[in-house]
């Protein structure tokens, strides 16, 4: 298991897709944007993109702002410019199967709570390697952290 660290990530600009999904503990409906996003990319003829980046979101309680893009320098049809600023974050990396990822974020929140911080704005993934190896996948999660009261949906 990875450590966790506090660091300061760079601000990402994307050429990237967007969804509000609903949320759950099984994080429904997040493959299926990702679906949509590698859908959009071989209909333009992109057969590769990276590092791919996902930014997640919680504009209200019980739906997820999902954000699935990488660095694409020309335009795309059905794709849209989306930037996320530098932030504090606490870190870990995610090495094996990727339907364990959402365990990093249970670990990340815990870490929040231990250092006595507020999750900020976006949860982060950037994927360094994606293999037909499920265990071989590596994935840098981070989580956003700031000073202050949570947000609070009501």
């Amino acid at each position: 298991m990875s450590e966790v660290t506090l660091v300061t990530v760079p601000a990402v600009t994307i050429r990237a897709l967007r969804r509000e999904v609903a949320f759950d503990a099984e994080h429904s409906g997040v493959e299926g944007v990702f679906d949509a996003y590698i859908a959009v990319l071989q209909a333009a003829g992109i057969r590769y993109a990276a590092p791919e980046t996902a930014l997640y979101r919680f504009p209200s309680r019980g739906v997820m702002e999902v954000t699935v893009g990488a660095p694409i320098d020309q335009e795309v049809p059905g794709l849209g410019v989306y930037h996320a600023p530098e932030a504090r974050a606490l870190k870990t990396v995610h090495c094996g199967p990727m339907e364990d990822l959402p365990s990093a974020f249970k670990r990340l929140s815990a870490e929040v709570a231990a250092r006595g911080l507020t999750a900020g704005e976006y949860g982060r993934e950037v994927y360094r390697l994606i293999t037909t190896n499920n265990e071989k996948n590596e994935v840098d999660v981070y989580m956003d952290v700031v000073e202050g009261k949570a947000k609070d949906y009501v």
